[in-house]
């Protein structure tokens, strides 16, 4: 949740979302990502990805996920725990070259 992820969490709190789920793996981020908006965070564990919380969150999956980390496997997962059927994913992060 840096500087573009809490300024996704704003807009989508100005646009009325319902419910707003941020994830980071830096606990210290939380207080400010609720400042702005999130109603919910969680730090993903090699036990339980964000993809995996997610889904036991909104049994089929989350209509709005954004990643903005650039990061491949968090793009997967954010793709992965959309909604079945019309779920949309947004990736804003830019991947490594070649990943």
């Amino acid at each position: 949740m840096g500087a573009v992820g809490l300024s996704v969490i704003q807009a989508a709190k100005i646009q009325g979302a319902g419910k707003i789920y941020a994830l980071d793996i830096n606990e210290n981020k939380f207080d400010i990502a609720k400042k702005f908006g999130a109603d919910v965070c969680y730090k993903p564990t090699p036990e339980k990805n964000g993809k995996t919380w997610l889904l036991e969150q909104e049994k089929w999956g989350i209509n709005f996920t954004y990643d903005c980390t650039g990061n491949v496997n968090i793009m997967r997962e954010a793709l992965e725990a959309s909604h079945r059927g019309f779920g949309e994913s947004c990736v804003i992060g830019v991947a490594e070259a070649g990943k």
